[in-house]
């Protein structure tokens, strides 16, 4: 049962890191980078150099991905693999919010009448 709720409501899995090989690199080589990066998508904000710094808790932007694309609630879930799972939740993360990007701008095309 619990393994079942680690990756409910993601595209991907948790140790699917190498499914893209880029966001592995970032993660594995730049963590500050990633994990700076995913907070500020999760943000719907541009990243900036302070996001590297003061780098942000892959649990809390879980958690917002989570409320974001209403996924659900699963903090037991998230502390625990947040915490034992760091790397692999921060790409799982990356993974994620590049995937709902696609979708949501795949989604909205502007048509003649958006510019009038």
């Amino acid at each position: 049962m619990f393994a079942s709720n680690l990756n409910a409501g993601w595209n991907s899995d948790v140790c699917d890191c190498t499914d893209d090989i880029s966001i592995c690199v970032k993660g594995t080589l730049c963590p500050f980078y990633l994990a700076g990066k995913n907070k500020a998508d999760a943000d719907g904000r541009r990243m900036t150099f302070l996001d590297m710094l003061v780098c942000p808790c892959e649990y809390w932007t879980r958690q917002q991905i989570r409320s974001k694309y209403t996924m659900g609630f699963e903090p037991c879930v998230d502390a625990f693999t947040s915490t034992v799972l760091c790397p692999c939740v921060m790409c799982q993360n990356a993974r994620e919010l590049q995937a709902r990007k696609r979708v949501h701008s795949s989604e909205y095309k502007p048509s003649t009448l958006d510019m009038e």
